[in-house]
């Protein structure tokens, strides 16, 4: 049996009771409840020698004290991650967990802000893993059910639900451009349709215009050629009528002559 110090409403409550003397000076709610526990190493004889991929010890100053209830010789983790600052002024401590773990090989490999993350020997090649501190695109989803997190819930359901909403309105929208293009498509192609009729009226026209103007150069030439052969005729026509009067004339005069 133990004494678990609950502090309310935060994620301080701990095994530590100095600790909890410090939050009740501080002003929080500690209550105190007498808990049965187990080691680590009993949870692991329960587990049965599973192999353990992840583990995570958060006790509020008390990781040491677990870490110690386990042969880690025996029992290996491939990854454990225990919390490496003080509770209360949210620094980084040694919390001897680094060389504790040393001694049963396990090396760091990481530290994020608040945890240091471990590597059993014999897995040491997940290290690629660590180079680089989580970011945007490693898909990270957040814990909806952390208290901290219930603001950012709330902000994210309305968000949800309005991104829903304007899903629904881009769903219609997108349906009533569809209808305006297949209308636009189809009086494309009418006009398509149209301009080929008309291309073909307009070659038509000009088929007919090229003929019409052969026609009339056609014409021009015979109305060149008539009014030439009228001329022709005609200067014949008034040359053998000046012969004529010419011969009346003479005859006249002879006349004339005859009668004196």
């Amino acid at each position: 049996m133990t004494t678990f110090f609950e502090v309310e409403p935060s994620g301080l409550s701990t095994l530590d009771s100095s600790l909890a003397k410090w939050y009740i000076k501080s002003g929080y709610l500690v209550k105190e409840t007498d808990i049965e526990i187990l080691t680590l190493d009993a949870i692991f004889q329960l587990i049965k020698g599973k192999d353990v991929h992840f583990l995570k010890i958060d006790a509020e100053g008390a990781e040491l004290d677990i870490l110690k209830s386990c042969n880690f010789l025996i029992h290996r983790p491939w990854i454990v991650v225990i919390e490496a600052i003080d509770p209360i002024y949210r620094k980084r401590i040694d919390t001897k967990c680094q060389e504790f773990l040393a001694s049963s090989k396990y090396e760091l490999l990481y530290f994020d802000g608040i945890n240091e993350f471990y590597s059993a020997s014999e897995h040491l090649y997940l290290k690629q893993h660590f180079i680089l501190p989580p970011g945007f695109l490693d898909d990270i989803v957040i814990d909806r059910t952390c208290s901290f997190n219930s603001s950012l819930n709330s902000d994210l359901e309305r968000y949800e639900k309005e991104s829903s909403q304007l899903q629904i309105k881009f769903d219609r929208t997108n349906s009533k451009l569809d209808v305006a293009e297949a209308r636009l498509n189809k009086t494309y192609k009418e006009l398509e349709d149209t301009k080929a009729r008309l291309n073909k009226t307009y070659k038509e026209l000009e088929d007919t215009k090229a003929r019409l103007n052969k026609t009339y150069r056609e014409l021009e030439d015979t109305k060149a050629r008539l009014n030439k052969t009228l001329l022709l005729k005609t200067k014949k026509y008034l040359e053998k009528l000046l012969t004529l009067m010419r011969r009346i004339r003479l005859l006249f005069t002879d006349k004339n002559i005859e009668n004196n």
